[in-house]
């Protein structure tokens, strides 16, 4: 939880996901460092959004990392969003911090965290344990998400492949491969139950650095 407003119930939740190579905290700061953390330092104080809670989820996205490979998925990584969810307000529950899934809840999502959470909705759609945060999901806001996929992917499967023991290969990359299967089932599973849902698609004009020496 990054910022909750005193005596009162929230009126609503905003889940923040970062994307690939990101961080929970430092995707949301100006230039990495959390002297200026947005949705901490700013967003609170914006007077329609004092009253309502603000949480971030981080995941391992780092395709870069060394040491032994990533084996979870797009799916690994949504499950532990709703887990997380679920758990979120676990021994810190009062009369003004109710549970995720009880109010309102908004989801913005940067990148492959976009996918993420459009598996996380399916899943909550499926999965009568986390019925609950499905049902109160009102909108999603996709920032620069890969829905198609990204011809990035294909780089780096190469790049794992060449340098796989220093850089051992991620499972999500795979999935991330331009009109992969995964991507296709979650595009129909997800345009199948999201009626209702308000959707805001954005997209940068700007390149963004993922690397030391790369740019997309």
């Amino acid at each position: 939880m990054v910022y909750s407003p005193q005596e009162v119930i929230p009126r609503a939740d905003f889940v923040f996901i970062h994307g690939l190579r990101g961080d929970q905290v430092k995707t949301w700061c100006y230039k990495g460092s959390d002297k200026y953390f947005w949705l901490r330092d700013w967003l609170p104080k914006h007077p329609e959004l004092k009253s309502a809670r603000i949480w971030t989820f981080g995941y391992d996205s780092d395709f870069l990392s060394i040491g032994p490979g990533n084996v979870s998925d797009l799916s690994d990584f949504a499950r532990s969003l709703l887990v997380s969810m679920k758990l979120s307000t676990h021994g810190i529950l009062t009369e003004y911090q109710v549970p995720i899934g009880k109010i309102p809840l908004i989801i913005v999502a940067h990148s492959m965290g976009g996918l993420v959470a459009k598996n996380a909705f399916i899943f909550g759609q499926e999965k009568e344990i986390y019925s609950d945060i499905a049902t109160a999901t009102c909108a999603i806001v996709f920032m620069a998400t890969p829905d198609g996929g990204s011809k990035l992917a294909l780089v780096l499967q190469k790049i794992t492949k060449a340098l796989g023991i220093v850089i051992p290969h991620k499972a999500y990359v795979d999935e991330l491969i331009p009109s992969s299967e995964t991507l296709k089932c979650m595009s129909t599973r997800f345009r199948d139950c999201a009626e209702g849902l308000d959707i805001y698609s954005l997209y940068e004009t700007i390149r963004t650095r993922i690397a030391p020496f790369w740019k997309v």
